[in-house]
């Protein structure tokens, strides 16, 4: 089973492919990340693409969630994800392949990485079929 999470930088300073790929090898043996392909050992997580502020492809996903923003009734939620859309430099997706035997033990694997932007790069994820989180809770709901 496939799932899109993104995490939207908001800081300056962004990370780069090679940056994500060290960090994400100090996470545990076997941790790499090559061509945008995540692997633990022989098992691909997922796919890694990083999307900036001008290539096209990043102001589509943000006019995509404008347009869901727009059926929120949650309006301190929606007003915190404007202004990440607004200040966000590049958004970083990843198209999580779920082991359907256990998908939250997956989530968990990733969480190292997630923890790892919040603490470095301000920003926002936004999981597919949930909404946006920052470091600690769910910032906006989208159903």
């Amino acid at each position: 089973m496939e799932y899109f999470m993104r995490y939207f930088v908001e800081s300056d300073a962004v990370p780069t492919m090679g940056d994500l790929a060290l960090i994400w090898a100090t996470f545990g043996e076997g941790y790499t990340l090559l061509d945008g392909e995540m692997r633990i050992g022989e098992n691909i997580i997922g796919a890694l693409d990083i999307y900036t502020r001008g290539d096209g492809d990043f102001e589509e996903e943000v006019e995509e969630f404008e347009e869901y923003l727009k059926e929120s009734d949650d309006e301190e939620g929606v007003t915190r994800v404007k202004e990440c859309l607004e200040l966000a430099k590049m958004s970083i997706g990843i198209e999580v392949n779920f082991d359907p035997e256990d998908p939250e033990g997956t989530m968990d694997l990733l969480m190292p990485l997630w923890d790892w932007l919040f603490i470095h790069h301000p920003g926002l994820l936004q999981a597919d079929m949930a909404g946006f989180y920052n470091a600690t809770e769910m910032v906006l709901e989208l159903a």
